[in-house]
């Protein structure tokens, strides 16, 4: 301790260390930050907790096993000041063929069930392993909105951002007609709950789970199991994921709970816009005015891995990747 109301806390490095107050100190501890990997996505977790080394040593880590090495394990842990526990998430229901399909998939069931694999915590920050923190203090942001409302989270929501609604057409005689729309969500929604629930809820924002909040005493943790529980997953075999956020999103919606919604700097979709970059400071911006900065970036899909041309503050343009490499690279 240094004086009364003050911590010496030390960092990953040894040589390292911050002075915390002792209510943010105490404060902090009692949130715990949730990723999951198997040794595939070590790379990626590993840039993500790289990126929040400057506030690592205020939280706990919980990590899902999806299948890592001792090796993978001890790397990780080294980035978390060895204070990380991590736990096979099982499979939190049954699924059609269960047996047959890769460990990965248990992670879309279990971010729901978070508080029964690490009880004892006043709140739970999630965070996916594609995302990387250009600002660390984002996730003191989630965790203060979360107060609010009980949880907090993004919506798939801005003036950049393409549109994932799609228009399907029809052509008779040389002439298009409009026969409807194609919408991810509401594909899912009809899927998992039946035709009304996507029309009552199918074309509304997109909630992403990618990264959020929510207290453990959040009635929005019962409500999404509920939907996790009783969704049909028949047809989610074959399929990469099992669209956990979905069922966040009605089951919170159907429950009349309402989060505080975070701005899009706080999960930014790579797939979805580029963001812009500062010529100066080489820090990533929304794009629009003021040009705020994005505190969370999340590399979606081939994003991880793909370049990518971004324009430039001073009006010019460069190709790169928007990973936390090749962004501190520049």
């Amino acid at each position: 301790m240094v004086g009364e109301n003050f911590y010496r806390v030390s960092g990953a490095n040894p040589a390292t260390f911050f002075i915390v107050h002792k209510n943010e100190f105490l404060m902090q501890r009692n949130f715990i930050l949730i990723s999951a990997a198997n040794d595939k996505y070590v790379p990626y977790l590993s840039a993500t907790l790289a990126s929040l080394q400057p506030i690592i040593m205020l939280y706990d880590v919980g990590i899902y096993d999806l299948g890592l090495s001792e090796s993978s394990k001890n790397a990780l842990s080294a980035l978390c000041d060895g204070r990380v526990t991590f736990v096979d998430p099982q499979w939190c229901r049954p699924v059609p063929n269960q047996d047959s399909l890769p460990s990965y998939k248990k992670v879309f069931l279990a971010k729901a069930f978070i508080p029964d694999f690490f009880p004892s915590y006043q709140g739970y920050v999630w965070i996916d392993a594609d995302m990387w923190f250009p600002q660390p203090s984002a996730i003191e942001d989630y965790i203060a909105a979360s107060e609010k409302t009980g949880f907090a989270v993004s919506y798939e929501c801005h003036p950049s951002y393409e549109t994932i609604l799609k228009y399907r057409t029809l052509s008779v005689f040389g002439k298009t007609f409009i026969k409807g729309t194609k919408s991810y969500k509401f594909n899912k929604i009809q899927r998992y709950f039946g035709l009304a629930a996507a029309i009552k809820w199918g074309l509304t924002p997109v909630m992403n789970s990618g990264i959020f909040c929510i207290r453990h005493d959040s009635a929005a943790w019962k409500h999404w199991q509920h939907k996790i529980l009783t969704a049909d997953l028949s047809k989610e075999g074959n399929r990469t994921q099992i669209c956990d956020q979905t069922c966040l999103d009605i089951g919170t919606k159907e429950a009349d709970l309402l989060p505080t919604p975070m701005p899009a700097t706080h999960n930014w979709c790579v797939e979805l816009a580029r963001p812009l970059l500062c010529s100066e400071t080489k820090a990533l911006l929304d794009p629009m005015f003021p040009h705020l900065p994005i505190k969370v970036v999340h590399l979606l899909g081939d994003s991880m891995t793909q370049s990518y041309p971004i324009q430039k503050t001073d009006g010019t343009t460069i190709e790169t990747k928007l990973t936390a490499e090749a962004i501190h690279a520049l």
